[in-house]
């Protein structure tokens, strides 16, 4: 539906506490109303009724949608009131916070540069908000400037978050292309498979025109559309030669073709940007060597910092190994004669750790140091462990932290929780008869997944894999304390489909503090469930054939109540 139905002009009409008092604006997907609260003469809202078809089946689509949305309470999000269906004519509307300011469209017209250290505030604030929304497994599908609301404070504010999906409803989504708009549509949107990363792409648009004065595709809508699909966009600097390169690498990067060239996570795209605006930056922001510090040194000044850092780390050696016992510093000196000092410094950790044999005798000085290297030690024994599912390693996170950068969430909702602690990654739920689960950033096709899980209170921990954002579906392999193993997929909410029913396994160690390896092996159609390397049993499912993969836990006995799991020592093996 690309354009929208014609609605009569409700002013003087009452939705809920609110008068609807002029019209504000009209589009595509939506008629806009200032609303004055009958009873409460300063409040004031924006009433948004949709252009949408008004059967029974899309109208509980929406109010589950809906209810989803204003579930979001974010600064840079706008916030949902109320929602409903229309008694007279079966439409449906939202009512919103009132925002009278302008739009970042009206701020910035057509063709209008905007400075760089503008741009970059925009890009922290609008990621922000966008980051929060897909760590719920929301996409705004609808990413332009005319959505970017200038609050009272200044501050940007996300409008429209889902609005096209919801105006279009669940059956023309998937193949209508004006889901969205087309200037800022990313090539998998315009082909009906909306994806995290095709917002980012949308802010890769954003960005782009605000510094260069205009978009990357232009002409008409079908020129717009191949454009997107097959043609690389001119490069930044030359239609604006002033723009750093650092800048045209991240931007180029977010207007990849394929999703999964693109940024790991629309945050990541704030944290290049912002570092690519501060180029030299300091040696602990370049984590993955694109504008750090590092880069701008000739190999001299490098070998250098090498140099320095290795004397640095030797002088603390000594000062930290004083008191050491006359054995211990005999092995230190025989290993000194017979082994080069070499030293990594990284980014991604607090400490830098000189790989010689000094440090490593005075590591043995501490309890912490002892515990940490048998910790790493152990995590090395099981990385080097024969491959049991065959494939090529693709992942090896020990899920202490996040500095492998597989981008594991962080997050405490109303859901549970998804954090670092002791070493491990828990997920929680203090949702009775519920469940809770975070994805990490790699999308996998054929792969086997493992991870070792120990549930700490509560009934059940498992493994999310193939979750596909655009079909809104995941499977779901869950293990018990009690010993039980079962297989679903999640088709949306609430619908999920047993494809496993529960099933008690020997190999499963029962009960609380009890570790035990669970993997999936997924090839094609065909998913089969292990259990501390023991098959549970094999199926055959095509619903979804590739997506993000996740950690889960869920209290579904009767009368469920709080469950926590620890993770570690997560595994991929693609083929």
């Amino acid at each position: 539906m690309a354009g929208g139905v014609a609605m009569s002009d409700r002013t003087g009409q009452q939705i809920g506490n609110y008068r609807l008092v002029k019209l504000l604006g009209g589009g595509s997907f939506a008629d806009v109303y200032l609303g004055q609260h009958v009873h409460i003469q300063h409040l004031q809202a924006a009433i948004k009724f949709l252009h949408a078809n008004p059967g029974r089946i899309y109208q509980k689509w929406f109010l589950l949608l809906a209810e989803t949305i204003a579930s979001l309470k974010h600064p840079h999000i706008i916030r949902i009131i109320d929602f409903g269906i229309e008694c007279g004519d079966n439409t449906p509307y939202l009512i919103m916070d009132y925002a009278p300011g302008r739009t970042l469209r009206d701020r910035h017209p057509k063709e209008s540069k905007v400075p760089l250290p503008t741009v970059a505030s925009y890009v922290q604030q609008v990621a922000q908000a966008l980051q929060y929304a897909h760590d719920r497994k929301l996409i705004h599908r609808d990413l332009k400037p005319e959505n970017l609301l200038v609050g009272t404070n200044g501050e940007i504010i996300l409008s429209d978050f889902g609005i096209a999906a919801i105006a279009h409803g669940s059956t023309s989504m998937d193949t209508d292309i004006s889901v969205g708009t087309v200037p800022y549509s990313a090539p998998e949107q315009i082909q009906g498979k909306p994806r995290q990363e095709s917002d980012q792409y949308a802010l890769g648009i954003m960005v782009y025109e605000w510094l260069t004065g205009k978009k990357p595709s232009t002409g008409e809508v079908q020129a717009i559309i191949l454009q997107h699909i097959g043609v690389d966009p001119v490069p930044l600097h030359e239609k604006a030669s002033d723009i750093p390169p650092e800048i045209e690498t991240v931007v180029m990067r977010a207007l990849a073709k394929e999703p999964q060239q693109r940024f790991g996570s629309i945050q990541k795209i704030a944290t290049a940007f912002e570092q690519a605006c501060h180029v030299p930056a300091p040696l602990e922001s370049s984590s993955k060597g694109r504008s750090g510090f590092l880069q701008t040194c000739t190999a001299s000044a490098r070998n250098m910092l090498l140099v320095a850092l290795v004397l640095l780390i030797g002088l603390l050696c000594v000062l930290g190994g004083v008191g050491v016992n006359t054995t211990h510093r005999s092995l230190v000196a025989t290993a000194t004669a017979t082994t080069q000092m070499t030293a990594t410094a990284t980014a991604r950790n607090a400490t830098l750790t000189a790989t010689t044999a000094t440090a490593q005798a005075n590591a043995t000085a501490t309890t912490q140091a002892n515990a940490t290297a048998t910790t790493q030690a152990a995590y090395a024994t099981a990385t080097a462990t024969a491959n049991p599912y065959g494939g090529t390693l693709a992942l090896s996170d020990s899920l202490s932290d996040n500095s492998h950068g597989y981008e594991w969430p962080v997050v405490n909702d109303q859901f549970g929780t998804c954090q670092f602690l002791g070493g491990a990654y828990h997920v929680s739920t203090t949702i009775s008869s519920g469940g809770h689960w975070c994805d990490a950033s790699p999308d996998f096709s054929n792969f086997a997944f493992e991870v070792q899980m120990t549930i700490l209170k509560g009934d059940t921990g498992g493994i999310i894999f193939r979750d596909d954002n655009a079909l809104n579906t995941r499977y779901v392999f869950s293990v018990g304390q009690n010993g039980k193993c079962e297989l679903s997929i999640a088709q949306g909410t609430p619908n999920t489909k047993i494809l496993v029913q529960p099933v008690l396994s020997p190999a499963v160690h029962q009960g609380l503090g009890k570790t035990n390896t669970i993997a999936v092996v997924a090839q094609g159609n065909t998913i089969t469930l292990h259990v501390n390397h023991q098959q549970i049993v094999s199926v055959t499912d095509s619903t979804s054939s590739h997506g993000l993969i996740g950690l889960v836990v869920s209290s579904y006995a009767p009368g469920g109540y709080p469950t926590e799991v620890a993770y570690s020592n997560a595994r991929v093996w693609t083929w």
